[in-house]
């Protein structure tokens, strides 16, 4: 009796089912945006194109697969389905030859291997953090379930927070003859609760833990300040950094953000060439090192649309009833934190599985090599 609930549970009829509703979810956590990844305006905007399928995903999830219970519950029954296969191959080897055993044994460490990557993605799953931090030059971060720019917790993940500071002292890039980044570097200050202080460097592909949660490098870009008054009274309207978005285009990045003039009917599109040069009073980027700065202003709204205004640093101008100063810039970067208990976890698997395929192989290996 038990062997046949065994059979029936590890059945690879039952595994295949299983595998291909995990690569759905997976397909599913790649195509739509996902809490904790995308930023919040994103989410927004997609569940306002997509009403109806939004309703459906967000009742089962989908906007947090790896994280959700059906996720969880698909990696635990293809657990269960492992162990049950692992249950009925083993009674066997007592009486196998010796390189069956071995074999045998190579077979079932394999199993374990994927039960122990299987074990650390549900792990993962339902005790993971993940979330983004965005600092200019300057500014600094108080570690809290309410500071991240985007955050995500898993659904059985208490909210401990450590409650660190995070100051962002400066970033420092490098450019290569062909204005490619070759280096970029944060250079941060680390004050725990206690009063504890650390100088850290966090550069790409070199993350640094911190009282538990993983540091990474992500974007950087450029934050111009700009101090925009109203010309009928002179009322201070902003007079601040202003973090630019960075996107790839085919020309290369763009450094612009929308800043909205309610009096003036429309909004201020901001644009920032790190390096320009200059043609018949028209600024054009000419690289990301950040030589000599220019910001291309441009108003718009549904009456009107005139030609773009550049200004350069140190320098104002008027648009739309305003006056615009372009006194400053600074940088900006992003940061990814992470806390991911299961990590550990499935990286062992992965060693297990490779040791465990050397055993199963081991008579062929043994041939090749003799």
């Amino acid at each position: 009796m038990i062997r046949c609930v065994l059979l029936w549970l590890g059945s690879a009829y039952g595994a295949l089912l299983l595998v291909l509703a995990v690569m759905l979810c997976s397909i599913l956590g790649a195509v739509v945006p996902q809490e904790g990844v995308a930023a919040a305006s994103d989410l927004e905007s997609w569940r306002a194109v997509h009403p109806v399928l939004a309703g459906i995903l967000g009742t089962w999830g989908g906007f947090h697969v790896f994280g959700s219970r059906l996720f969880m519950a698909l990696l635990g029954l293809l657990g269960l389905n492992i162990v049950a296969c692992m249950a009925t191959h083993w009674p066997g080897r007592e009486k196998a030859g010796a390189w069956t055993r071995l074999e045998l044994t190579g077979f079932v460490l394999l199993h374990v291997a994927v039960l122990l990557v299987i074990a650390g993605g549900f792990v993962s799953a339902g005790w993971r953090l993940d979330g983004r931090v965005v600092l200019i030059e300057g500014q600094s971060w108080t570690e809290g379930h309410d500071s991240y720019f985007v955050l995500f917790e898993s659904p059985f993940r208490r909210h401990h927070h450590p409650g660190f500071q995070v100051a962002l002292n400066r970033i420092e890039q490098r450019f290569d003859g062909k204005d490619q980044q070759v280096e970029l570097k944060s250079h941060l200050l680390l004050r725990s609760a206690e009063g504890e202080t650390q100088l850290r460097t966090l550069m790409v592909n070199a993350p640094f833990t911190y009282r538990g949660l993983a540091f990474t490098q992500d974007q950087v870009g450029f934050a111009p300040r700009l101090a925009i008054t109203r010309g009928a009274d002179g009322a201070t309207i902003m007079d601040s950094f202003l973090a630019l978005k960075r996107s790839s285009t085919p020309n290369g990045n763009e450094h612009r953000d929308v800043v909205p003039l309610p009096l003036a009917g429309g909004e201020l599109i901001v644009t920032m060439f790190p390096s320009a040069t200059w043609r018949q009073g028209v600024a054009q980027k000419a690289g990301e090192a950040p030589d000599n700065p220019v910001v291309k202003l441009e108003y718009g709204s549904p009456e009107n649309h005139p030609p773009p205004v550049f200004v350069k640093l140190g320098s104002e101008t008027s648009v739309a009833g305003y006056r615009i100063s372009f006194r400053d810039w600074q940088y900006w970067s992003m940061y990814r934190v992470s806390e991911d208990p299961g990590y550990p976890l499935v990286c062992f698997g992965l060693w297990v599985g490779l040791a465990s395929l050397v055993i199963r192989y081991s008579r062929t290996l043994a041939v090749w090599w003799f």
